[in-house]
């Protein structure tokens, strides 16, 4: 089975085209961002489990001097992270999810892995993927349930941001307001 996703930025200056393919006991999410303003175009290839738990990524970005940076990080899930090196990257024991502020595929993470019921809220670390330089750090995060499957608030526990977000039957994003709307 597979998914195919496509976003806009609120302002229309980047679309972001999404494949999700189901393989067995593991999802790939590949994509390609591309921006007008400022320029740069952005690869990204993530792996997770059946269950939606984190496993790699890699990132590949250019700009538009054409000048490119890449990153990739994976997890075992139960707290070691670690570089293309093989190095462990400290600070992210108790991250499960990454977040890439580009994409809204991202969120999907932990509202399918955790399937909250209406009311509920999860307090969560995300390995947070920063752009443009691609530097990975801990992130706070809070998803509470409005509707199962449909509506859920997002709260920085480290900034005064939150927003409902809307998502589809798929479990992909479909409305992040002033942030991201899907069209296909």
């Amino acid at each position: 089975m597979s998914l195919k996703a496509k976003w806009l930025d609120w302002f229309d200056k980047t679309t972001e085209e999404c494949y999700v393919q189901f393989e067995g006991d593991r999802i790939r999410a590949e994509g390609v961002i591309r921006s007008t303003n400022p320029e740069f175009r952005v690869q990204y290839r993530i792996t997770l489990n059946n269950e939606w738990v984190f496993r790699e990524v890699e990132i590949q970005s250019r700009d538009a001097k054409d000048e490119g940076k890449q990153i990739f990080i994976s997890s075992d899930g139960n707290g070691k992270w670690t570089d293309y090196k093989n190095q462990r990257i400290e600070g992210l024991e108790a991250a499960v999810d990454i977040d890439f502020i580009l994409t809204p595929f991202t969120n999907s993470l932990p509202v399918k892995r955790l399937q909250l019921p209406r009311g509920e809220s999860a307090d969560l670390t995300v390995a947070h993927i920063s752009f443009p330089d691609l530097t990975v750090s801990p992130d706070h995060q809070r998803y509470t349930c409005i509707e199962p499957g449909k509506l859920y608030r997002f709260d920085s526990l480290t900034s005064d941001f939150t927003q409902d977000i809307a998502f589809d039957e798929e479990g992909l994003v479909a409305d992040y307001p002033q942030m991201f709307k899907r069209v296909k």
